[in-house]
């Protein structure tokens, strides 16, 4: 049934009353069935349902004598009514709670014939008054906060939007007095935007709550505050103003609490209210309950944690509340990057946006205390892993700057793993030494971290990460233990064969899934597998170790977006360039780390689309990024990209020194193969590609002897020998082949497609020629380069003032010649559109010849503006001479 309303003139509390108990009381009354209490808080509208009641109940034949305040005030009864049977006396006792009075009232009426509507408030106060009216057959009825219907009709009736209706009574309890103060004109915003600070007739909601407060007894004023502050409505810590172990007092003070308007539907302080009181109270009187509330919590052993944030936020500065709250947001970083966002209950792995800005709540609070008390330390260590956490490492590591520049008390290995996590995030291995040194300077035992055997490697310093590894294995730290077999791992692939370190990085990756580690911030073992997997050639492992690390979540953004890189690199090194170009698009909180392997996937797509125009926008792009950023053993796969990239557009000494300086750490290292022999395979081809045949030997003669250890060095020593036979024309096509379907074997696909395209081009036999161009075509890529986004647009069907429709209709091509066609048209040149399509420059020329004998054009601009009408593309100029 649905409630109506009516209007309220000239009162502070509401615009509209629901009118259903108000026909429930009048149907009570008109049938006779006895003495009546209506009850209600303060605020609730009792003035407008007593107005309505007496208004139905004359419309309907009673006669009803309101019996003025003051009359009840004094209980002068010569001023009495007459009653007679029928009658209703309406009786106000809000303002007293005199029980002889309404004993008289009750019996009087009784002895006509005549009822009582008593009106009275819910309070322990008036408990008296109305026991007196039930104990002669009378019935209560209360008007209790509005439910979100009533709201949401209440807001219909006033003009404003209802779709805020559960918003509203959340904000306000559904409390009839607040409910003015929100929305109070229909304009956009939310309910909290438009709660009027400056509300209609009482001088705004501050001046109102605090005439609220004025009006209770200190006992009900001070339940009030200690409520805004945190204190529970029941339970513990207990309410001041009553005893703590005399329950029935507790409740006696809620309900008076209640009584004075302060609790919403829920029993709680609705937020609206809570805000005003800390905001518009005497500001002591609110630090007094702050601090006695803390006291309180610990005097009652309560952990402090539950209420840590919201003192925190109040300004709460007291140091046990800061560790409390320091403990929490630990806590909380951990269950928010372990879970993740839960989503039809299933675990939907990563940060949410919703857990993103909890955390970044966390941090300004936690900016806010420092300073509190000796407490800045760990302030700055948890600013530092909630910096992590939202995927900004830059911000990450000043706050460790200024966390080391502290030297505060907090325990330096805390202080070292998250360090370490930060430099390997913003990529400088050399800052990973400075920290090491200040924390062994303040704990020798400290550094025994099996996370500073990994900057020590990645620094290229063998011989004190083995002994670093050494160290790290006498600590016996469960929580630990997966970077402890990483450490591991990497030294053995750095002193044995790269085979054997794979099952100990696997090993590393099951640990961080099952022991009780911290979530991973900046990097994982699944990061080291896939680069493992990159540097060995096993593109399938990178990419179902990263999809598997994923899925599991327990990871933070910045171990997410590592992992998407290192999926791109591999799907670019698997010539899948669209589905890496892709990838890319879809990247986001790019740590300076993840900067270098970007810059060389976009400048590996471009190179391996054989596009020179877009090659040299992307190392122009990349330029800055390479030459600034530091050399370590992680970042040797990006560098040697950008090394070829820069090789090729002749600008190789720009990256010269990047270059020799991967070359001095390898060999710091000794040269281990698993790391080495992609860095030795890219100065084979740049040395090649600038045509210094002296240049390759040293790298030439490192793959000759890696290859005695390593099968993929091996491979990549045999098609080093192909090159070099290829640019001497010295065309051995079994030699060739082999090593072209060896590449192949070990992810490089279009590797071995180049190098078989340019032996056919090079063969002087055309049986060797022709075998060479099937092998090419075999082993190439299946899915086509990503085009440029200003190489393909439409035309309009003429070129050179000529229609071409009639053509473009006859014109049918075949698949190769609309291939050749489409290239064409994009401004390749013959040999470009050759090394693409695995055909030599004669093969182009001739389906070119055979397309413009079918089409009849009389010159090679008619020709170019027909294929262009037809592939619906077109290029920035005139088709390229053949080359």
């Amino acid at each position: 049934m649905r409630t109506s309303y009516a209007r309220l003139r000239d009162t502070a509390t509401s615009d509209v009353v629901p009118l259903e108990v108000v026909a429930r009381l009048v149907e009570h009354l008109d049938r006779r069935h006895g003495h009546a209490v209506l009850s209600g808080a303060r605020g609730s509208g009792l003035s407008t349902a007593l107005g309505c009641c007496v208004a139905q109940l004359r419309a309907r034949g009673h006669r009803v004598h309101v019996l003025p305040a003051h009359v009840a005030d004094t209980g002068d009864e010569a001023r009495w009514p007459e009653l007679s049977p029928g009658d209703v006396l309406a009786v106000d006792v809000r303002h007293h709670h005199h029980v002889e009075f309404v004993e008289r009232a009750v019996g009087a009426a009784s002895a006509t014939g005549a009822q009582v509507l008593l009106v009275a408030r819910t309070g322990p106060e008036w408990d008296p008054v109305q026991d007196v009216v039930r104990t002669h057959g009378g019935y209560t009825f209360v008007l209790r906060p509005w439910s979100v219907h009533q709201v949401s009709q209440a807001l219909e009736a006033r003009g404003l939007r209802t779709r805020d209706a559960a918003e509203v009574t959340t904000l306000t309890g559904g409390l009839p007095w607040l409910l003015q103060y929100v929305g109070s004109r229909p304009e956009d915003g939310s309910p909290e935007e438009r709660a009027d600070a400056d509300g209609p007739s009482s001088g705004g909601i501050g001046v109102s709550v605090l005439g609220l407060l004025d009006g209770c007894s200190s006992s009900v004023a001070d339940a009030a505050l200690a409520l805004a502050v945190g204190y529970p409505a029941g339970g513990r810590p207990a309410l001041p103003g009553a005893a703590a172990d005399d329950a029935p007092a507790q409740d006696r003070l809620i309900r008076s609490v209640e009584a004075a308007g302060f609790l919403g539907s829920d029993g709680t302080l609705p937020p609206l209210l809570r805000d005003c009181l800390l905001n518009h109270a005497p500001a002591h009187r609110v630090q007094r309950w702050r601090e006695q509330l803390v006291e309180d919590l610990i005097r009652s052993d309560q952990e402090l944690g539950a209420w840590a944030r919201d003192l925190v936020r109040q300004g709460v500065r007291d140091p046990r509340v800061v560790d409390a709250f320091v403990d929490q947001v630990k806590a909380l970083t951990a269950i928010t990057l372990a879970d993740g966002p839960i989503n039809d209950g299933l675990r939907a792995p990563g940060l949410a946006e919703g857990g993103r800005e909890e955390l970044r709540e966390a941090a300004r609070l936690l900016r806010a205390v420092l300073g509190a008390g000796g407490q800045d330390d760990a302030v700055r260590l948890e600013l530092c892993r909630l910096a992590l956490c939202d995927g900004d490492p830059t911000r990450a590591a000043r706050e460790l700057d200024l966390l080391l520049a502290a030297g505060g008390p907090l325990a330096p290995e805390g202080i070292l793993a998250l360090g370490l996590e930060v430099i390997q995030a913003v990529d400088l291995p050399h800052r990973a030494a400075g920290l090491i040194r200040w924390v062994q300077h303040r704990e020798p035992a400290a550094a025994d971290h099996p996370g500073v055997a990994l900057s020590r490697y990645a620094a290229g310093d063998l011989r004190a990460g083995d002994a670093s590894v050494e160290r790290a294995a006498e600590v016996a730290d469960p929580t630990a233990s997966a970077t402890m077999l990483l450490a591991r791992g990497v030294r053995t692939s750095l002193h044995h064969d790269p085979e054997a370190a794979l099952p100990e990085f696997m090993l590393a990756v099951a640990a961080a899934r099952s022991t009780g580690a911290p979530p991973a911030l900046a990097d994982s073992p699944a990061a080291m597998v896939a680069l493992w997997g990159l540097h060995a050639g096993d593109l399938h492992l990178v990419e179902s170790v990263a999809d598997a690390a994923l899925r599991d979540g327990g990871l933070g953004p910045l171990v997410r977006t590592r992992l998407r890189v290192l999926q791109a690199f591999a799907l670019m090194q698997g010539g899948r360039l669209v589905e890496a170009a892709e990838a890319l698009d879809d990247l986001s909180h790019l740590a300076p780390r993840e900067e270098l392997w970007v810059s060389a996937l976009q400048v590996g797509i471009a190179r391996r689309a054989d596009d020179p125009a877009r090659l040299r926008r992307a190392w122009t792009a990349a330029r800055e990024t390479t030459l600034g950023h530091p050399v370590s053993l992680w970042q040797l796969l990006p560098l040697a990209e950008l090394g070829l990239a820069a090789a090729r557009l002749r600008e190789f000494d720009l990256v010269r020194p990047q270059w020799q300086q991967a070359a001095r750490l390898l060999a710091g290292l000794r040269e281990p193969v698993l790391w080495s022999t992609p860095f030795h395979w890219y100065g084979v081809q740049i040395a090649l590609q600038r045509d210094e045949p002296s240049a390759a030997a040293p790298h030439a003669a490192a793959l000759v002897r890696a290859a005695q250890e390593w099968k993929v060095a091996a491979v990549v020593s045999s098609a080093g020998r192909a090159w070099v036979q290829v640019r001497a024309r010295n065309v051995r096509v079994d030699e060739i082949e082999q090593a072209a379907r060896s590449l192949s074997q070990i992810g490089q696909p279009w590797e071995a497609a180049r190098l078989a395209s340019h032996g056919a081009a090079a063969a002087t036999v055309r049986r060797d020629s022709a075998r060479l161009l099937e092998c090419a075509r075999e082993l190439r890529p299946q899915l086509a380069a990503p085009a440029d986004a200003g190489a393909a647009r439409a035309r309009d069907g003429v070129r050179g003032g000529r229609p071409h429709d009639e053509q473009r209709v006859a014109l049918q091509l075949t698949e190769r010649e609309r291939q050749v066609a489409e290239l064409l048209v994009a401004g390749r040149t013959y040999k470009q559109v050759g090394d693409i399509l695995y055909l030599s420059p004669k093969t182009v020329e001739h389906h070119v010849a055979r397309i413009r004998r079918r089409s009849g054009a009389s010159s090679r601009t008619e020709l170019f503006g027909l294929l262009e009408s037809v592939v619906g593309q077109r290029s920035t100029g005139e088709p390229a001479e053949p080359s």
